[in-house]
């Protein structure tokens, strides 16, 4: 969360707070892609192995949180962490 004295409080994406590992964001991008069934064969020299590894570490913890009668994030969260395992084990 941010705060502003004249637009109040804010949420901020935890991804955008700080810099990140080398290679983070494209491979949470192409995780993504891979989830929504696209070949990111030609991209696979460039993708973080331990940001791959973090981030499913991070999904599948989140995935197991109450979820109080809507499961849709935390199915989409399992989806990601499988994704990422899937680019995980062909890396």
């Amino acid at each position: 969360m941010a705060w502003h004295p004249n637009y109040g409080t804010r949420l901020v994406d935890w991804s955008w707070s700080g810099l990140g590992e080398s290679g983070s964001d494209i491979t949470s991008l192409l995780i993504d892609l891979h989830k929504s069934h696209h070949d990111i064969s030609p991209y696979q020299n460039i993708i973080n192995l331990d940001y791959c590894l973090m981030l499913m570490g991070f999904w599948l913890n989140h995935a197991t949180w109450p979820h109080h009668g809507n499961d849709t994030t935390r199915f989409q969260q399992f989806l990601s962490a499988l994704s990422a395992y899937e680019i995980y084990i062909n890396g």
